[in-house]
């Protein structure tokens, strides 16, 4: 919600915004929502990621979608949010997360103060069943949902 416009049409300014997520080497996206300032995703399948070790480098970013130019970065999560584990403390239930907008020109001057993305991460330990008596072990391996709403 209340993402920058960059795009000029009849009513204003508006984006045409999409999101990626990347964690570790791979990257997921999300369909683009033409013209608005809020999109839905709320139709789109869940970003679902094999992570390694829950502080694995994640990186979420909101774009607006061109043709015939290079698309623009509109937002990003804020620094304090930069692994699997940073956001899934802050997102095991549905919630808005603030946003940091693009600065630098393109319509990121302060018009979109308090963005934001409504998302919902549920991260798994993909551990056989545990057997009563016996510590708790890890795989090692994790399973990161991302659901955007």
């Amino acid at each position: 919600r209340n993402l920058p416009g960059v795009d000029l049409g009849f009513g204003g300014r508006t984006s045409d915004p999409y999101c990626t997520v990347t964690v570790g080497g791979r990257t997921l996206r999300t369909s683009s929502c033409s013209r608005t300032l809020k999109p839905d995703w709320s139709q789109d399948p869940a970003l679902v990621f094999l992570v390694y070790h829950e502080r694995q480098d994640l990186k979420l970013q909101i774009f607006d979608e061109n043709v015939l130019r290079q698309d623009i970065q509109l937002a990003e999560l804020p620094r304090r949010i930069r692994s699997v584990a940073d956001l899934a403390a802050k997102c095991g239930e549905a919630r808005w997360l603030e946003l940091a907008t693009n600065d630098s020109g393109h319509g990121g001057n302060g018009e979109a103060e308090g963005s934001a993305i409504h998302l919902c991460a549920i991260f798994c330990d993909l551990a056989p069943d545990q057997s009563v008596g016996k510590a708790p072990q890890t795989s090692g391996t994790y399973v990161l949902a991302l659901k955007l709403f």
